[in-house]
């Protein structure tokens, strides 16, 4: 994966482009994301774009090309909650789905994503639907579509409930493991599972994609990066060159990328990660 930098413009030919940043050449001309599929978000009731290493759309005013920036965007962003005017026809009843798919993965991003990895393929989708648990990002795992409905329940008696009535059922369901509890639950669930592969489709996560929220978007941002340009900008904005600002996240990437390119630099990354963990093992904490 990449960095990405997305600029809008206002030109007579109404022409949008979501480019990669230059650093990103350094890792063999990768691009990150290769596809977007975006649903119920302001102008955008269900579209599904192909990127390439440059992307540009063009069309005419209200026809979403800024829509699909501002998409993206919010993907990355650290806000969970969304204005009502991002909702498709302001219907915050319908949820907000911004799902990205990466490709070209390194051995890296790979072994970092290996459970939602897919033929090479990393699709992550965050969802605003306005509950406790808006702005959730999710992978795309093998499971049991008949646990689904049981998963979404929130409440551990009525989740029990649903499971223990499940497994009432036999046949199919004869050697699911009894459950007390919320966690045996999940524990059955996951056993089940992992003896009948044969059953399982690749369908959404429950929204703990690598832990929560900040987790999930912490393990992403490892990798890849947004950078939004708008077409009018605020020269005080910049001028002050903050790390927030376009010009100083810019600047950050370049800064990032030429220190990683160097041998030395990765040699002494590799040395501190294998020193923590030796002393972080099981056996040199005694304490815990």
């Amino acid at each position: 994966m990449a960095e990405i930098i997305a600029h809008s413009t206002d030109r007579a030919s109404s022409c949008l482009s979501g480019e990669l940043s230059p650093p990103s050449a350094a890792f063999g001309g990768r691009y990150a994301v290769g596809q977007a599929k975006i649903r119920n978000f302001r102008s955008l009731r269900n579209v599904t774009v192909e990127f390439g290493a440059h992307t540009a759309f063009i069309g005419g005013n209200g026809a979403g090309k800024s829509s699909i920036l501002k998409a993206l965007e919010k993907f990355y962003g650290t806000q969970r909650s969304l204005d009502p005017d991002d909702f498709y026809g302001r219907d915050t009843t319908a949820p907000v789905e911004i799902e990205l798919s990466f490709g070209d993965l390194t051995e890296e991003e790979i072994e970092a994503f290996e459970s939602r990895v897919r033929e090479g393929r990393l699709t992550v989708t965050r969802v605003f639907d306005g509950s406790s648990s808006s702005g959730r990002y999710h992978g795309v795992v093998p499971s049991n579509p008949e646990f689904a409905a049981i998963r979404e329940i929130s409440g551990a008696v009525p989740r029990r409930t649903a499971y223990n009535a499940l497994r009432a059922t036999g046949a199919k369901y004869e050697d699911l493991q009894q459950a007390t509890n919320a966690a045996q639950v999940d524990e059955g669930m996951r056993a089940w599972e992992a003896a009948h592969p044969e059953a399982l489709v690749l369908a959404r996560d429950d929204g703990q994609f690598l832990g929560f929220q900040n987790a999930g978007r912490g393990a992403l941002q490892r990798f890849t990066s947004f950078v939004f340009i708008p077409a009018v900008r605020e020269a005080a904005t910049d001028a002050a060159d903050s790390r927030t600002s376009a010009i100083g996240r810019l600047l950050q990437i370049v800064v990032r990328s030429a220190i990683l390119q160097r041998q030395e630099f990765a040699d002494f990354q590799n040395e501190m990660n294998a020193r923590f963990r030796q002393l972080t093992a099981a056996e040199n904490m005694p304490e815990l």
